[in-house]
């Protein structure tokens, strides 16, 4: 009987070199910025950056939220990006408000009921996990109430699709701070 000179772990030497050279070859980055409307921040909101590759397998669409002028987007590769920006999701979440005020008024009510019942019953009552239920939810409503006084107006409809946009950025290798955004209220 004859034995191969070749051992079996080499013949896979191949597609692990070609599987390697496949994961993409653009390393994705994160880059932040500032965004103004007529030069003043824009208090929040949503910016998208869109790239416009050759193969539809190869879009990106990554997007960050907008806080006080400011943002950060990762999941980008170095190339050329239409940006879209919108403040609309905001509005729904700023007509929320009075719903999230009313499901914690009931998380808290909960509490109270727990704790009568525990001590009619002589058990004890673990309202932790409320609690923190609690506590986010007025955390989050006290930042819809201050994005409510601060509330951006609408953005031209131009701002709002990557068909329409007129901002255009170049993402360099390895990310970074982009040049101020600028838009226009008109």
């Amino acid at each position: 009987m004859r034995r191969s000179l070749v051992n079996p772990t080499i013949l896979l030497l191949p597609f692990v070199l070609l599987a390697a050279g496949c994961s993409g070859g653009k390393k994705k980055s994160e880059v932040k910025g500032t965004i103004t409307v007529d030069n003043k921040p824009l208090s929040a909101g949503t910016i998208t950056f869109h790239n416009n590759p050759e193969k539809p397998k190869d879009k990106i669409v990554e997007s960050g939220d907008i806080e006080d002028g400011s943002y950060t987007v990762k999941g980008l590769t170095p190339g050329e990006y239409k940006v879209t920006v919108s403040v609309e999701s905001l509005r729904e979440k700023v007509n929320a408000l009075p719903q999230k005020e009313l499901d914690a008024a009931g998380a808290e009510e909960r509490i109270k009921m727990g704790k009568a019942m525990a001590e009619k019953t002589g058990k004890t009552f673990d309202d932790s996990d409320l609690r923190a239920q609690v506590d986010t939810m007025r955390e989050e409503i006290k930042k819809l109430k201050k994005l409510q006084k601060n509330m951006p107006p609408p953005l031209p409809k131009k701002y709002l699709q990557d068909t329409t946009t007129t901002i255009t950025v170049t993402v360099p290798s390895g990310g970074g701070e982009l040049a101020a955004i600028n838009l226009d209220s008109k």
